[in-house]
């Protein structure tokens, strides 16, 4: 069956989605499994975001576009579930640090485990196998080039074009 036709209507064809169809149907499809999960988007980020290692206030609200004051209130319900820590700097009593507990690990597997098993029933529809990895391949390419990008971004947004050297020392 051509992949571009209805599955359910013979002989209808599809109009191609965008990518902003897809990339709707990704956060959608998101906000299924870790509803499941029992985790808010935010919070999946916020532990996604500590799985690297421990951070401060500041970093977290730039990591999430939020101001630091509703990094507190966003963090409040993953401390309280024991799934992050919230201490003062020793160093610096003006700075709070969070990092992911053993039981925040854990969630955080439980849902990634959840995202796939969700992202599988989609990719199912797909009729061949090759099709089906090569999707894979491209949600975890795009993966690696959003944590990437990271790299290139300052508090104005991203930097515009591919990493050079010249990109690199902004």
């Amino acid at each position: 069956m051509d992949r571009h036709r209805d599955r359910g209507v013979a002989d209808t064809l599809v109009e191609e989605p965008s990518l902003g169809d897809a990339i709707a149907a990704f956060a959608r499809l998101a906000e299924l499994a870790l509803e499941e999960a029992a985790l808010s988007l935010t919070q999946y980020r916020i532990l996604q975001h500590l799985q690297q290692g421990h951070t401060i206030q500041s970093d977290l609200a730039f990591r999430l576009t939020v101001s630091k004051q509703s990094v507190t209130r966003l963090v409040d319900t993953l401390v309280d579930m024991r799934c992050i820590t919230r201490r003062v700097d020793p160093t610096d009593r003006r700075r709070v640090i969070h990092a992911i507990t053993p039981r925040g690990t854990r969630t955080l597997q439980r849902a990634d485990t959840i995202i796939e098993r969700y992202l599988m029933l989609v990719l199912q529809d797909l009729d061949d196998d090759a099709d089906i990895e090569a999707a894979r391949r491209g949600i975890q390419l795009f993966g690696w080039a959003s944590h990437a990008s990271y790299e290139r971004v300052h508090p104005d947004g991203i930097v515009p074009g591919p990493r050079t050297s010249k990109s690199k020392s902004r």
